[in-house]
C-alpha cells in the first residue's frame, strides 16, 4: 500500500473508532488492537520520511506504553480512546501533511442520527479536502453546510421549502429556533455576528455556482478557498454547539 493511502487509512480508522466510543460501541479490546497495529505500522514505515519525521515517530513509538488487560466484553470510554489515540492521530496528520502538502480538516461534531445524508455530506467533505485540497472541496461544503441547515430545521420541526437555500434556511432558524430567538435577549452581540454570516454565507451558493466543481468553472485560488471553507467551519461548530450536537 502506498504510503499515502496507508496514513489516510489510519486516521479513518481513528476517527471511525473515536466516533464508535462516543456511542459506547467500541470494544476496550479493539482499541488496544487499534493503538497496537497502528504503531507497529509507523514502524514499518518511519525510514520513509525525511529526517525530522523520522524522529518524530522514533519519539513517539519510544518507551513502554502500559495498557491493563481489558475485561471480556467491556467497551472504551471516549475518554479513554482521545487520551490514547489523540496524540497517534496529530502524528499521523503531520506525516500526511508532509507526505501531500495538504493539511486536514477537522469538522465539528455534528449529530446525524437523523440524518444519513447529512452524514455522507460530512464524509464526502472531509474526504475531498483532505485528498484533493481546499479548492476542489469548496463544492462540498456548500452541500455540507446546507444539509446540516436543512436537519436543524426538520429537528426543531420549522417547516420550510426543500429548495431553500442556506441564507432561507438560517433565517428561518434565527426566527424560528427557541435557542436562537433567546439570543436576541441574552446575547445580542452573537445574534449581530450571526446576521454578518448570514450575508457571508449566502456568498457562498454564488461561490459554488460559479468557482467550484459543481459546473465546469476555473476554481478558486488556494488562499481564498481556505477562507470560504474555515468560514463555513467555524459557522457549523458555534451552531452545532449552540442547538446540541
Amino acid at each position: 500500500m502506498e504510503k499515502e493511502e496507508l496514513l489516510k487509512k489510519l486516521l479513518q480508522e481513528i476517527d471511525q473508532a473515536t466516533k464508535l466510543s462516543s456511542q459506547e460501541l467500541l470494544k476496550s479490546s479493539e482499541l488496544n488492537d487499534l493503538e497496537d497495529g497502528t504503531r507497529a505500522l509507523l514502524d514499518t514505515i518511519r525510514d520513509t520520511f525525511e529526517d525530522i519525521q523520522n524522529r518524530k515517530i522514533e519519539k513517539a513509538l519510544s518507551g513502554t506504553h502500559w495498557k491493563i488487560q481489558p475485561r471480556v466484553g467491556s467497551y472504551a470510554s471516549p475518554e479513554e480512546v482521545i487520551k490514547r489515540l489523540s496524540p497517534l492521530k496529530n502524528l499521523l496528520e503531520e506525516l500526511l501533511e508532509a507526505e501531500t502538502g495538504i493539511q486536514p480538516i477537522n469538522i465539528p461534531s455534528i449529530d446525524t442520527s437523523r440524518s444519513s445524508s447529512l452524514r455522507e455530506s460530512i464524509k464526502d467533505a472531509q474526504l475531498l479536502f483532505n485528498t484533493n485540497g481546499a479548492p476542489n472541496a469548496v463544492d462540498r461544503f456548500h452541500t455540507l453546510l446546507h444539509s446540516f441547515l436543512a436537519d436543524q430545521c426538520l429537528k426543531a420541526k420549522i417547516q420550510h421549502d426543500s429548495e431553500a437555500s442556506i441564507n432561507i434556511l438560517l433565517k428561518l432558524l434565527k426566527e424560528n429556533h427557541p435557542i436562537l430567538v433567546n439570543l436576541q435577549n441574552t446575547q445580542p452581540e452573537a445574534v449581530e455576528i450571526l446576521r454578518g454570516m448570514s450575508n457571508t454565507l449566502d456568498k457562498l451558493s454564488t461561490l459554488r455556482n460559479n468557482k467550484s466543481l459543481a459546473h465546469p468553472n476555473e476554481l478558486l485560488p488556494l488562499d481564498e478557498a481556505n477562507f470560504v471553507i474555515d468560514s463555513v467551519n467555524a459557522s457549523l461548530k458555534y451552531l452545532s454547539s449552540k442547538l446540541g450536537t
